[in-house]
């Protein structure tokens, strides 16, 4: 209409509110492009205002699929991002007011984009596509980062939060074909940077991509997982059994006893001992999870944190005043005649998991696995020991891993004084 003609004074945040709704259908149906024939088929159950068609006579190929989504990627952001002008007609603190439904349809939308990728649809010519699952994982990070801030500061916003929780709960299955590929793409890490061998330029080049990759699938998926297991503490009644949560079913868990030959929990687990630096902040977030410790304590996180912590060790134990660029981490700096010992830069994230899963009281673990967990928490603490010696002198230096190291002592202690007291009272 007339009321959508823009004079040339007017600014971009201005035509952002006016085509607000305009942005949203595009996106959709940019979106709607890239879904598999499958993931069509199955939106004729959706209670959207409007009937979502597939779109088979329209598919796209394939080479077009990723600058599709790169301008999905740029339209989530337009949406999401906070409004930033000096117009007088548009507040500094606005920002584009997204409906329930909208946020709940273009939440599905990217799903079903993200699982098309997979090439799991059975098509012919159908093959994976990882790097657009990159930049649409980057679109679902945002609209769900967009849709909890909304909800936290806008109490108004609860009832369509609500209908927007019992949709994704009761969907879940689509969500869950997503999360389950987004987990293949998380496990996935080159191992160049760990290789003593230079690598050549294309090397570089891949492996970079590879871990881009990586990098995304793990922002949205820790963003899926905190999603589903906040709808799950507030939907799911007692008795909350390991197997039915989110994330027991994302990484194959076998109701709770040891993970599936298929999962990649242990293959990401397994991360910790090659200095992945951002691994550990996944794994925080399955922690975090009901029954997310149990599931990680069943990978082996534990051993793969003592795993690492004594190989940091023998890494630190060689360093000399000549030998100043060691491998992995840990780096030497001479001072004085003397080495001084910087902190490697995956330790706060492997203590910031521990700390979390010390801490996990949802559900309570057996007895048994608590007495494991403290006992190791203590060994991982002894490793670092000499590292403990040397933030405490050199406070406030490092103060945040300090103080997740005297956290980690706290908990760790306490823990162990809770087993004397059951050993005591003849609980074991």
């Amino acid at each position: 209409g007339d009321e959508h003609i823009l004079d040339s004074s007017t600014t971009l945040s201005e035509s952002r509110i006016l085509y607000k709704d305009d942005l949203i259908a595009f996106l959709c149906e940019v979106l709607s492009r890239m879904g598999s024939s499958d993931y069509h088929s199955r939106r004729t159950s959706l209670s959207f205002s409007e009937t979502i068609h597939s779109n088979d006579d329209g598919e796209i190929e394939a080479g077009s699929a990723l600058q599709l989504s790169i301008s999905a990627l740029r339209l989530v952001e337009l949406i999401t991002e906070p409004l930033v002008s000096e117009s007088p007609n548009v507040d500094a603190d606005a920002s584009l007011s997204i409906g329930g439904e909208d946020t709940m349809k273009i939440c599905t939308y990217i799903i079903g984009a993200i699982s098309s990728c997979s090439g799991r649809d059975g098509k012919k010519g159908r093959f994976r596509s990882d790097d657009r699952a990159a930049v649409l994982s980057c679109a679902l990070t945002a609209i769900l980062s967009y849709r909890s801030l909304r909800s936290q500061t806008d109490r108004s916003k609860a009832v369509h939060d609500s209908s927007f929780q019992r949709f994704v709960l009761n969907e879940s299955d689509l969500y869950l074909s997503a999360a389950s590929y987004l987990a293949e793409l998380t496990a996935m890490n080159s191992a160049s940077s760990n290789s003593e061998v230079t690598p050549t330029k294309n090397q570089a080049a891949c492996a970079e991509k590879i871990n881009t990759v990586a990098l995304a699938a793990r922002s949205a998926l820790s963003s899926l997982l905190a999603l589903f297991d906040s709808y799950e503490k507030e939907y799911t009644e007692p008795p909350h059994n390991l197997g039915d949560s989110f994330v027991a079913q994302v990484f194959g868990n076998d109701h709770g006893k040891i993970p599936l030959k298929t999962s990649c929990l242990p293959r990401l687990v397994r991360l910790i001992t090659s200095f992945d630096t951002d691994i550990a902040y996944l794994l925080q977030q399955i922690a975090c999870c009901r029954h997310g410790t149990e599931l990680l304590l069943n990978a082996g996180v534990l051993a793969a944190l003592n795993t690492a912590a004594n190989k940091y060790l023998k890494e630190e134990m060689q360093l000399t005043v000549t030998d100043l660029e060691p491998r992995f981490d840990a780096v030497g700096r001479e001072t004085y005649g003397a080495v001084q010992i910087e902190p490697p830069a995956f330790l706060i994230g492997h203590l910031s998991l521990l700390n979390v899963m010390l801490a996990t009281s949802c559900p309570p673990l057996p007895l048994p696995k608590r007495q494991s967990m403290a006992l190791d928490a203590a060994k991982f603490l002894q490793s670092h020991a000499n590292t403990v010696e040397r933030l405490l002198k050199s406070y406030p230096r490092n103060g945040d891993l300090t103080a997740k190291f005297v956290t980690c002592l706290h908990l760790t202690s306490s823990a162990l004084g809770r087993l004397e007291k059951c050993n005591a009272d003849g609980i074991f």
